[in-house]
Formats: structure tokens, sequence, C-alpha cells
């Protein structure tokens, strides 16, 4: 039929439109996601292209919009029932209760592997949680947001099977995201980084190296009004540090005026394969463990 014609050619140069942005955009990406991407072995397309931007490179913003539930239109949020308002927040906050079960278990990278599929698990239900609630009133704009988070979540997985973690946090009232690699190093020490953004703290970075019988390390950040709280950050984290065991602690807090959070210990040698010349990768979520519970006492 001929209205038939007129919405499929409507629908055809949507996502014309559509794709044609998503090229633009792909475009002006900085070749550094593209090595992100190459880095830990994911396939360079344009869905991974854009839910690395989200994911890596604009810190917090995917779980931000899944937890906020913030991909709607405004009119939407208004038709939206009390029952489907308490659904979603329910099960936003269960995003949230998955995540500390992950700092909990810590442990190895088994454990950390399921525990992190768990969030990924509720982060999906929360994003229908944002289909649905709209109804029949979700644009077009709104299934193409959604589809963003999907893909944003399905890199968060992959990525942590990387030992390469973006995990969501309440920090200070504020939902971000706090990225945590684990590096099996070709030495007798392994590595820990942590990195965050707030927009109360500020960019924050911290390393720790792990031997047989040491910790060492900095954490790094740029807001210097900041300085008094993340000096408590610092005690807490060698206060956790010291429950782990009889290992030395040297903990350093550095002010800089730029931390570049993207590039922060990415010039580490890294080795999947642990051996026994290297230090136990319990001991490395141990210490990884230790500063995330100190970061949410904060």
């Amino acid at each position: 039929m001929p209205e038939n014609s007129a919405e499929r050619a409507q629908e055809k140069t949507a996502e014309l439109k559509n794709f044609q942005e998503s090229m633009k955009e792909v475009e002006q990406i900085d070749d550094q996601i593209i090595q992100s991407l190459i880095d830990y072995g994911q396939n360079i397309s344009i869905d991974n292209v854009q839910a690395a931007t989200t994911l890596l490179f604009e810190r917090g913003s995917l779980f931000k919009q899944i937890i906020h539930g913030d991909t709607g239109s405004a009119a939407d949020a208004e038709n939206a029932d009390t029952t489907d308002s308490a659904d979603s927040i329910a099960v936003e906050n269960e995003v949230l209760r998955q995540a500390d079960h992950f700092i909990e278990n810590l442990t190895d990278t088994k454990q950390a592997g399921v525990s992190y599929q768990e969030i990924i698990g509720e982060a999906n239900k929360a994003v229908e949680q944002i289909v649905y609630a709209g109804g029949s009133s979700n644009t077009r704009l709104d299934v193409k947001a959604a589809k963003a988070l999907y893909k944003g979540l399905s890199l968060a997985g992959n990525l942590a099977r990387e030992e390469n973690y973006e995990i969501p946090m309440n920090i200070k009232g504020e939902i971000t995201s706090v990225n945590l690699k684990i590096y099996h190093n070709t030495s007798q020490t392994g590595k820990v980084a942590v990195t965050l953004d707030t927009e109360n703290l500020g960019k924050v970075a911290a390393e720790f190296d792990v031997t047989g019988d040491r910790i060492s390390g900095m954490v790094v950040y740029e807001n210097s009004a900041q300085k008094t709280e993340l000096t408590q950050l610092e005690d807490a984290v060698k206060q956790e540090l010291g429950k782990a065991g009889d290992k030395k602690i040297h903990i350093s807090l550095v002010h800089a005026k730029s931390v570049d959070l993207n590039k922060f210990g990415q010039d580490r040698a890294v080795n999947g394969a642990a051996d026994d010349t290297k230090v136990p990768t319990r001991e490395l979520y141990q210490a990884a463990k230790a500063f995330l519970t100190a970061l949410k006492d904060v």
C-alpha cells in the first residue's frame, strides 16, 4: 500500500541518517580509543567504538545513565506509573548492591569474574526497566539510547575477562564508576591500578606494586581542595591493606596538576599467565579489595 511504502521510506531515511551520524562520531574518535580496544582484544566496530567512548572515556556515564534511568524523555518519565517507577528503583539499587558484593568477593580472577557478571545482569535488567517504563510512548531515540547502553554493558563484560573492571559505585552521593585493572607483570611484582573521576573528588588514580613482602604505591589526585578527604582515604587504605597480611606498607599521596586516567598504568608490562615466580593472584585482589573498601567509606 502507498501509505506503508511511505512509512518504509521514512524508516530507511531515519536508519541512513542514524548511520551517517554514527560514522561522523567515529571519525572524531581519538586513536586512543581504538588502541584501547586493540589492547584488550576487542573487535573494532562502530558499536564497540561508541561503547568504549562512553565506558572508558566518559567516566561513570554508562552506569550513571542506567542507575538514574536517564535515557528517556521528560514526558516519558511523567507518564510512567508508580509501579514502574518503584520497580525501576528496586532494580537500580540492586545494581549497586551487586557492585558491593563484587568488592566483597575480590579474592581471585574466577570469583571476581562471576561476581562481575552479576553486576552486568542486574544492569541489563535496569535498562529493560528504562525501556518499558515509558510504554508505547518511547521514541526512536530512546530505543537507540537503550541499545547503546546494552552495547556498553556487553563491552564491560568482555573487558572484565581481561581483569579490567568498570565498577558502579556511589561515592559521597554521586553515582560514578571506578576502573580497576589487575596486572600480572613479568617480574616478581604484580600491579593494581584504580582510577575514578567525580565532581567532588575530581580525578584520582592509585597504583600499587605488590611483592612477596611489600605493598608500595601512590594515590595521585588533581583537586587540591580535597586533600583532607584524600588523606583520610590514604590512611584508610593503609589500614585495610594491613588487614591483608604481614607485608610492609608504603603508600604516598601525591598532588598533580593533571592526571590522565586513560593512560594511567598503560605503560606496565602485562602477562596474563601467572607462574610460581610471580605474586599470587589472590594477593593482588586483596590489595584491590582494600582500596575499594576504603573508597566506599570515604
